[in-house]
């Protein structure tokens, strides 16, 4: 047993023992990663709602400190900066549940009731024992997907397959004899599931931890391809999956090769995206709703609904026909750059660490030393005023862009508060707006943004463009 883990084990036997623990950036990821089931209020000492919440919490690990199966827990943003940017916490207080490390949001009104009645039905009852093959396909009668563990209640296994229940709210779970299963699906498995659409049956036989579970779930528990509908709208806008839609007209015989195409790029991708088909003939407020126009079928991006909604458009080569290969090199450009932006928060780091900030602030004294003076980097500055609620939802993309190209780029990144007249920035946009001012092409004119500044994706395909030659792709690669 290793001394991490001997360490690691004491410190969650020693917090149990407290009302309310205290989260850190430097516990954090392990108390978080190895606790089944937490439960972290981020709250900041100015906020009211924070002050009215916090005995709440306290009342509730007192009431419940007896009860072994989660930990109560919070952190003060106001001096974990950078907790609450990992986690991109815009308001206070904000509630979540985790489990094995996974997030669940609380959603609900804050007060005692509330959240009592929300972590129980979290921890709920367990699941149903189905002794024989006939309760099996019962139980596939009754339910649209089913997921069934092979054992006991009593099983080491057992206790890491029940942390799946939270997450996967559309799924009814069971556990059973393992000859019952076996006379279901005819072969051996840890871990099956049923359902009615794709494949009917999927086995799971690899090792059984809870990442690997939790991917398999994820992977094989929604349709390959979706047609658009009031339940798949739900998956993009409502729990945020990154989805690959296809906008087309079902009735236009020149889009019939879409059918094969989506097929392929469903099968190679699944897991990573939802793939969600939808014809303009039956879904005419979804096109109103995102501009899509008729004259532009076929049309396919990738949206990520997660606070504000994001959006990759592929552009084809030619017109006439989408090809294949062109897709695979959208989608994975795609997914590398998501990976570059998820993996920028900073972890494990020193007090001395915490305390740089990735975005450096200019007055217009530092403005013309920085920017106009030094010319050895390119400069990206965003200029916004005071009190700008569109700020507060720019600075947390802003942040993850900066921190991941911190050392990996010759590109400095700026904010400048506009206070009052002032002759650096013309037709100042009254809410954001990003120049970039180039070092080595000073002379010329400065770039200024156009897309949206809250989409992280377009803001760093910006970049990309107009620095490739300041960004070492070797780092990002590594990043």
């Amino acid at each position: 047993m290793s001394c991490r883990f001997i360490f690691i084990f004491f410190i969650i036997q020693f917090i149990q023992s407290l009302d309310t623990l205290i989260l850190t950036d430097q516990n954090f990821d392990s108390i978080v990663n190895k606790s089944s089931n937490i439960f972290v209020v981020f709250y900041s000492p100015n906020c009211p709602h924070c002050r009215e919440l916090l005995p709440h919490i306290d009342r509730i690990s007192q009431a419940l400190s007896n009860n072994s199966k989660y930990l109560m827990a919070k952190v003060d943003v106001s001096q974990e900066y950078m907790l609450s940017t990992r986690y991109e916490i815009t308001r206070f207080p904000t509630l979540i549940f985790f489990v094995m490390g996974e997030k669940i949001p609380f959603n609900g009104n804050p007060k005692y009731n509330f959240i009592i009645e929300f972590i129980e039905n979290i921890l709920g009852p367990k699941t149903k024992f189905l002794e024989a093959e006939s309760d099996i396909r019962k139980a596939e009668e009754e339910n649209s997907i089913i997921c069934i563990f092979s054992g006991k209640e009593s099983d080491l296994n057992y206790n890491i397959f029940i942390q799946l229940i939270p997450l996967f709210p559309e799924i009814k779970f069971f556990h059973a004899q393992p000859q019952a299963i076996k006379d279901r699906t005819k072969k051996e498995s840890k871990l099956i599931l049923l359902k009615n659409f794709d494949e009917k049956i999927d086995i799971f036989n690899e090792d059984f931890t809870f990442p690997n579970i939790k991917e398999f779930v994820d992977k094989y528990s929604i349709p390959k391809i979706l047609l658009y509908n009031i339940d798949s709208s739900k998956l993009v806008f409502g729990l945020g999956k990154k989805s690959f839609m296809v906008f087309r007209n079902f009735n236009d015989p020149n889009q019939k090769y879409l059918n094969d195409l989506l097929e392929d790029i469903s099968e190679k991708y699944r897991g990573k995206l939802i793939f969600i088909d939808c014809d303009v003939t039956e879904n005419s407020n979804i096109f109103k709703y995102l501009k899509v126009k008729e004259d532009n079928l076929p049309q396919i991006e990738i949206l990520h609904s997660n606070k504000t909604l994001r959006r990759q458009n592929f552009i084809p080569k030619t017109k006439e026909k989408i090809l294949k290969n062109e897709l695979y090199e959208f989608i994975n450009n795609y997914l590398k750059e998501e990976e570059i932006l998820e993996k920028a928060s900073i972890k494990e780091k020193s007090d001395s660490e915490l305390k740089m900030w990735p975005i450096i602030d200019l007055d217009e004294n530092s403005f013309n030393k920085k920017v106009l003076e030094d010319k050895s980097n390119d400069i990206i500055v965003a200029f916004y005023k005071k009190n700008n609620e569109e700020f507060q939802k720019f600075i947390q993309g802003y942040r993850k862009i900066a921190t991941a190209l911190k050392s990996s780029s010759k590109i400095l990144f700026a904010q400048f508060e506009l206070k009052g007249e002032t002759s650096i920035i013309e037709n100042f946009n009254e809410n954001i707006n990003l120049v970039l001012y180039r070092g080595d092409k000073m002379d010329e004119s400065s770039l200024t943004f156009e897309g949206n500044y809250l989409n992280e994706n377009e803001i760093f395909a910006f970049l990309k463009k107009n620095c490739l030659n300041k960004i070492d792709k070797n780092k990002i690669e590594e990043l």
